[in-house]
């Protein structure tokens, strides 16, 4: 794999050259599970998928129809993949991950409210990072969201790619990082390296002003 596991570090080796959320994370007990076929029926966890997929409407709201009709196939067949982190026996977070020969994608990705700010996110980055062997997998984000995922957008050096207008609702703009999208609904793109630019420009600036 890309990375190695952090329950393969020495606390006390790794603390010197990590930050404070960080170390809340390692002292956390977690543990993290692979959504197989066998447990993906049972109630927990198709309790925890449906609120990560009602958060999810707001910004997304055709995702109910790419979950049951393009993801659960995929999933079947192996391609995707579900990720869960658990503290104390609880979910914390999930990941709906995208892991084929073509694309490395994490689709979706959440951490509930009672865990943030403690490392859980980056843990779980990390995670997904793993999984797909890469550390520049394809990541969308709504302007919406963007000031949630700045501190990871810069840990990870991630590329801004596109900013598509109207992508997956009307009045709203998804930046896409490390890849592209359907080229048939491309608003900002490196075609039109003026606009797009002033895009990339803004975001760097977006990204400047919040704290690490």
């Amino acid at each position: 794999m890309f990375f190695n596991t952090l329950g393969e570090y020495n606390i006390f080796k790794v603390a010197p050259l990590i930050g404070e959320t960080e170390m809340k994370a390692l002292m956390l007990n977690k543990s993290f599970e692979f959504i197989t076929l066998e447990n993906y029926c049972l109630p927990n966890i198709q309790k925890e998928i449906f609120i990560l997929l009602r958060k999810s409407l707001e910004w997304y709201p055709d995702i109910l129809n790419w979950y049951f009709n393009i993801f659960i196939p995929e999933f079947i067949d192996g391609t995707r993949n579900i990720l869960i982190c658990h503290i104390d026996n609880k979910v914390a977070g999930i990941a709906l991950l995208k892991n084929d020969f073509n694309e490395k994608k994490i689709c979706t990705f959440r951490v509930k409210y009672d865990y943030r700010s403690n490392g859980i996110g980056k843990t779980l980055f990390k995670k997904c990072l793993e999984t797909l062997d890469t550390d520049k997998p394809v990541f969308t984000v709504p302007a919406e969201r963007l000031c949630y995922f700045s501190n990871i957008l810069k840990y990870y050096n991630f590329r801004l790619e596109q900013v598509l207008e109207g992508y997956y609702q009307q009045n709203s703009c998804e930046f896409v990082f490390n890849g592209y999208l359907d080229s048939k609904k491309i608003s900002y793109n490196t075609s039109s390296k003026e606009s797009f630019e002033d895009k990339y420009m803004n975001f760097n600036r977006f990204l400047l002003s919040c704290s690490l």
